[in-house]
């Protein structure tokens, strides 16, 4: 008859007390329309004025109509024969079914979702025509099948992701004990299935049987994850070839595959947890290796060198040094043929990448930027840092915030395969947030570099800035540095494998002599003053300036 306009209620059904979806009528653009509920031939002839004149225009649209409990219980106790389920299961589980009056199949499909004590609350409604047309009578109470278990004499529990699979896993387990339940919605741990938490405790073990689909996977980890702090958990591993889903099971006759999955269901351990018998003894005789040497002998003999997959943090008071401690730092990695990201957030690009020419070619970079050298000086320098293909930098255009920095900083050790990032500084990403809380700012962008790092494995050298102060204590005039001292989140001392703090006296009789302190040696232990070095003014490097003072500060290496 043409294009379907809309669904209505059928009158002829609906004054025989059928048609409670509202929807049995199909009208078509023409004008005309037919019933297509089991039983009726109910049928409106093509012309402009055949609604009207059958007084259909009238009729009520509903696409999901209430109904009562009552209305469902009139239904039989009965189910879909091609399902294969089990009489005393759909007894067990209270299943009813409307029927064609012509075929006497069933054509929609209720599900009793209902109190522990088996009290229907309401119902959910398949259209055995439709499978994916569904609708509900009431609010869904939980977890479908409860009133069909018995906790207080089973000991396990089967949660599925559908009414149906319900029905099949309990039909091929009848006879074993072990109750079987579904999520009331679908994949997805929702409010519903949450709220049952005391019902599923109640059991000693509980075994998951989702679809074999992504998001059946999905929501078995998910609610595994969410179950496993309160009863033990296995998750089922169901073969794709034989069938999704315990239904699909049920019906190809693969009762004892089935069987055999639930005997073969792998307990689940929440990520992070693991057996001691599972750690191998030669991983725990594995030598640790040495750091990668950097420039500065007291720093490199007490924190043995810098390593990957750590955080070290600089911090010192402005312009004592930092950022020209961690370009001599970044030169000698790339030197060293290893891969460095600079993502220099207080200087442009082009800045950042002269920098290392200036160290490498000893030009203080004030002079290099104002009186360049020629192309052919540079050259050699050009080749070995810049243009070697394993260093990189970062094109900023200002604005810049953690849920922008966190994928390129991923993308450099992922993608890129850097062994190092050299951020300078974390206070301008915090900076850029919208926020007006930089501790909670900083202690989430810690948390994040944190765990980038042990994902990807890639070495963290950051800039931090120090809490302003004064008098004794002042930064610019030679103040000792102390880990109370970094500015923001505690995560900055916490998430931090090694924290180096530099200090030196701005006003004093030596202004090019910075001290180096180490306040935090999460691997070796020793802390306190490492390293004398001096700032080279004719040459604009940092250099070792005698052997590192014999004090071993608060604590000595550990015995290693």
């Amino acid at each position: 008859m043409g294009e379907v306009v809309k669904k209505i209620q059928c009158p002829k059904c609906a004054a025989e007390g059928r048609d409670n979806t509202g929807d049995n009528l199909v009208v078509y653009a023409d004008g005309g329309a037919k019933c297509y509920g089991g039983g009726c031939s109910y049928t409106v002839p093509k012309s402009g004025q055949a609604l009207a004149h059958h007084h259909l225009s009238s009729i009520k649209e509903t696409k999901k109509p209430k109904m009562s409990i009552a209305e469902v219980e009139a239904f039989p106790i009965l189910h879909d024969p091609n399902r294969k389920v089990r009489k005393e299961v759909v007894e067990l589980y209270g299943i009813r079914s409307s029927c064609s009056e012509e075929s006497g199949e069933p054509v929609k499909t209720f599900y009793p979702y209902t109190t522990e004590g088996g009290k229907p609350v309401s119902y959910k409604v398949r259209d055995n025509a439709n499978k994916k047309k569904m609708f509900n009578t009431g609010k869904l109470p939980g977890l479908f099948g409860k009133g069909a278990c018995n906790p207080a004499t089973t000991q396990r529990l089967m949660i599925t992701e559908g009414e149906e699979d319900t029905l099949a896993a309990k039909t091929i387990l009848w006879g074993v004990k072990i109750d079987v339940v579904s999520l009331p919605n679908g994949a997805t741990l929702d409010a519903a299935t949450k709220s049952d938490l005391g019902f599923i405790e109640q059991y000693k073990e509980v075994y998951i049987c989702t679809d074999a689909d992504a998001p059946g996977l999905d929501v078995s980890k998910e609610l595994a994850d969410w179950l496993s702090g309160a009863v033990q958990v296995k998750v089922l591993g169901l073969d794709p070839d034989v069938g999704k889903d315990a239904g699909d099971y049920l019906v190809a006759g693969q009762d004892n595959a089935f069987k055999m999955c639930i005997k073969n269901a792998q307990k689940f351990e929440p990520d992070g947890i693991v057996n001691g018998q599972d750690i191998k003894i030669e991983d725990l005789l594995k030598k640790m290796p040495e750091g990668y040497a950097i420039p500065f002998d007291g720093m490199n003999d007490k924190l043995h060198g810098i390593r990957k997959a750590e955080i070290i943090t600089v911090c010192a008071g402005s312009g004592i040094g930092k950022t020209t401690l961690v370009r001599e730092i970044a030169k000698a990695l790339i030197e060293l043929d290893l891969s460095v990201a600079n993502v220099a957030l207080e200087d442009q690009m082009e800045v950042a990448a002269q920098a290392l020419l200036a160290l490498d070619m000893n030009i203080p970079l004030p002079q290099f930027r104002v009186n360049p050298p020629s192309k052919s000086d540079i050259q050699t320098s050009y080749d070995k840092l810049i243009a070697n293909g394993k260093t990189f930098f970062y094109k900023h255009f200002g604005g810049l915030n953690v849920d922008t920095l966190m994928p390129k900083l991923y993308h450099y050790a992922r993608s890129s395969g850097v062994d190092f990032i050299i951020l300078d500084h974390l206070s301008m990403v915090v900076s850029g947030s919208a926020s007006s809380n930089e501790r909670k700012d900083i202690d989430t962008l810690m948390h994040k570099l944190a765990q980038m790092v042990v994902e990807t494995g890639v070495g963290l050298i950051q800039i931090v800035h120090l809490k302003r102060t004064s008098g004794d204590k002042s930064f610019a005039k030679g103040g000792e540095v102390e880990l109370t001292d970094l500015r923001g989140s505690a995560a900055l001392e916490q998430l931090s494998w090694a924290v180096v703090g530099m200090e030196r006296d701005q006003q004093g009789d030596d202004t090019n002599a910075v001290s180096v302190r180490i306040l935090k040696n999460r691997t070796w232990g020793f802390t306190g003053l490492c390293d004398s070095l001096t700032y080279v003014p004719e040459t604009g490097r940092l250099i070792t300036a005698v052997a590192p003072p014999p004090e071993l500060g608060d604590s000595d290496e550990l015995g290693i």
